[in-house]
């Protein structure tokens, strides 16, 4: 049959049009509502898990996790590529450079279930025990020490450089074995970061060796509350960040409101970074030391230490429908209910007391083990890439395939790697012994050939003989290992000809 002509009902369909995309505009905005609510939700839990991790513990520091709680709800709950199980080399890494901020940290790798049911569990026991002596939740990150921690922090400005050596290392990997349809590295490297840290000599130093190689996965929030333990940063820091960043080759992007709750705000910082590929990033987060910890506190120095004299009225303004009704903030009533049917699952009714201390809400939990359970997924598509890379490249790259392999276990030496070494030490050895005795001075003067005893005896019979420095002995020995080695990073700031640290005929340049 012929169509009908649709023409006669053009405006028919307008209408149709029109209604559909106001059904959709509402579905989205109803959908923003409720990422809103539960981000909401997450950010009170983030808080009041720090607060009574420090208050069990009587020691700590709750600015940063109170003032960073947006920041740590996007990064878990929507940014970062992790996985709580599988440590895949292409993840997301976060380095939490300020690592006296550590219950922050430790509250997010809990929530998102990291080493769940192992040995290695950051479980809530391990949250209850924050700093105490044989503890797995030190009072400063320790690699190795806790599941999901990725680098030990705590001197300021450490943390920063070795978050330069992680992007370093992804850049490394990305140039050697990325090839077309197989991007196996390209993860992003996250650092929280305050004012203590970039008033380091060492993060300084590593920002300018940062913006040189143009490291573009790497992007740090840098916590811009002006608070110090001593009071405002203007006491001993008053340079312009944004100004100096940009001068060592960095993007400079700005979050203004560092206090909002939407995690669309961090995403699209994000996202901007992520746009370019030639400068690394630094975000400036315009933040408030402790926020939510109620005037008095949040904004004063006094929130930068130490535990919350005020955390059981922070808690019935947070986790209590009667707190969250007082509140003049809309969401805040929405999570009232919420709340109370929360309440309600525990006692049998919303009677309108409050969340226990160390309580998670059902949906908060949900959220981010579901993100944790899509890490895991993204784990196993990496695993599988890695596969078929090593089935589609083994026969014509054989060497590549091996070293990946190597790599894959832990294996960073090729096998004869000690039989040039051995060949070199054995050479110099025989030289050395030969006049070892002159050379330690043990020789015998001739008689007739009187010497004062205070001078160096001149070698007894080695013409010719000339002794090397120590630096070339240790670049000589270096340069064994790197032929064997194609692991190893290596270079000097401009004296790599000097001290032989960098070897251009087997290594290229960086």
């Amino acid at each position: 049959p012929a169509l009908p002509n649709r023409s006669c009902d053009r405006g028919v369909f307008d209408q149709m049009a029109a209604t559909e995309a106001a059904d959709l505009s509402k579905l989205k905005a109803a959908s923003m509502e409720e990422d809103l609510l539960l981000d909401t939700l997450s950010i009170y839990t983030i808080r009041l898990l720090s607060a009574d991790m420090v208050d069990k513990a009587s020691s700590g520091h709750l600015g940063t996790p109170f003032g960073c709680a947006p920041l740590a709800n996007a990064l878990w709950g929507k940014i970062m590529r992790f996985s709580p199980f599988q440590r895949w080399l292409n993840r997301d890494r976060f380095v939490l450079s300020a690592g006296h901020a550590s219950a922050l940290l430790y509250v997010m790798l809990h929530l998102t279930g990291n080493g769940l049911g192992g040995p290695y569990e950051v479980s809530m026991e391990r949250l209850q025990q924050f700093r105490q002596a044989g503890s797995s939740t030190p009072g400063h990150p320790e690699f190795r020490m806790t599941s999901g921690v990725e680098v030990t922090t705590g001197p300021l400005g450490q943390g920063f450089a070795n978050a330069v050596g992680m992007a370093i290392a992804e850049a490394h990997l990305a140039a050697r074995f990325n090839k077309e349809g197989f991007p196996l590295f390209d993860n992003y490297t996250f650092v929280l970061a305050g004012d203590g840290c970039l008033m380091e000599g060492v993060c300084s130093e590593a920002a300018s060796l940062a913006g040189h190689l143009k490291l573009h996965k790497l992007i740090v929030f840098y916590d811009d509350n002006k608070v110090t333990i001593d009071g405002g940063t203007n006491l001993a820091f008053s340079e312009d960040t944004a100004q100096i960043f940009a001068a060592k080759g960095w993007n400079v992007l700005h979050i203004p409101n560092g206090d909002l709750h939407d995690s669309a705000v961090y995403e699209k910082a994000v996202a901007e970074a992520k746009s370019q590929t030639e400068k690394p990033s630094i975000i400036i987060m315009r933040t408030t030391i402790g926020c939510g910890s109620g005037s008095g506190i949040e904004g004063k120095a006094k929130a930068h230490g130490g535990k919350f004299s005020n955390i059981e009225e922070i808690r019935a303004n947070c986790f209590s429908p009667e707190g969250l009704r007082k509140s003049k903030n809309p969401v805040d009533h929405r999570l009232a209910e919420v709340i109370e049917a929360e309440l309600g699952s525990l006692n049998g009714s919303g009677n309108g007391k409050v969340l226990p201390k160390f309580y998670v809400p059902k949906a908060v939990l949900k959220k981010f083990r579901l993100r944790g359970d899509h890490g895991d997924e993204l784990a196993c598509e990496w695993n599988r890439m890695i596969a078929k890379y090593c089935r589609t490249f083994r026969e014509s790259d054989p060497t590549l395939v091996q070293d990946l392999e190597d790599r894959m276990r832990g294996k960073y030496l090729m096998d004869d790697w000690r039989v040039s070494l051995d060949e070199y030490l054995k050479k110099e050895t025989k030289l050395l012994d030969a006049k070892l005795g002159t050379l330690l001075n043990m020789a015998e003067p001739r008689q007739e050939e009187p010497r004062p005893p205070f001078k160096r005896l001149k070698s007894d019979g080695a013409i010719g003989f000339k002794n090397k420095a120590g630096r070339i002995y240790a670049s000589e020995v270096l340069r064994c290992l790197v032929q064997h080695n194609p692991a190893i990073i290596g270079g000097a700031a401009d004296v790599a000809s000097s001290c032989g640290s960098h070897f251009p005929d087997l290594q290229g340049h960086f």
